[in-house]
């Protein structure tokens, strides 16, 4: 199973200023996550004349952005750098650089099963992991 994050095109039609709600529905987010993710500089929030946030297109499709990339386990901290890499450079180099940073830590995740499998193996343990290692087998 690979996990991917790509563009969020199927999302170009957007309203130009979306209210929470509306927000919240298209992510799939909590308002604390919204909350959560201008506090720590994600995104940017218009706010109107009572206060309530706006968010423009391009806020919407980095949270979508943002939601696949924590489906896939990626880090607020990794996912602050995709986000930086797709303002300087576009939606597409922040793809290609989601996937290879998804297949870094793929790589990791087979290496920690491998040392656990051996040292499972040296004490005479059998896992129920071992049943997943195939499983991490996935095409590079």
């Amino acid at each position: 199973m690979t996990a991917s994050v790509t563009p969020m095109n199927k999302h170009a039609n957007l309203e130009i200023n979306s209210a929470m709600c509306q927000v919240r529905q298209l992510t799939g987010m909590t308002h604390r996550a919204l909350r959560l993710y201008e506090a720590k500089g994600l995104i940017r929030v218009d706010r109107n004349a009572r206060g309530h946030r706006l968010y423009d297109q391009k806020t919407v499709r980095k949270l979508l952005f943002i939601a696949e990339a924590r489906r896939a386990g990626l880090a607020i901290q990794d996912i602050r750098k995709l986000l930086a890499v797709g303002d300087r450079e576009g939606e597409a180099r922040m793809a290609d650089a989601a996937q290879a940073s998804l297949m870094s830590r793929l790589e990791t995740l087979r290496e920690q099963t491998a040392a656990i499998l051996q040292t499972a193996h040296r004490l005479g343990l059998s896992l129920a992991v071992e049943s997943l290692a195939p499983r991490l087998a996935v095409a590079r």
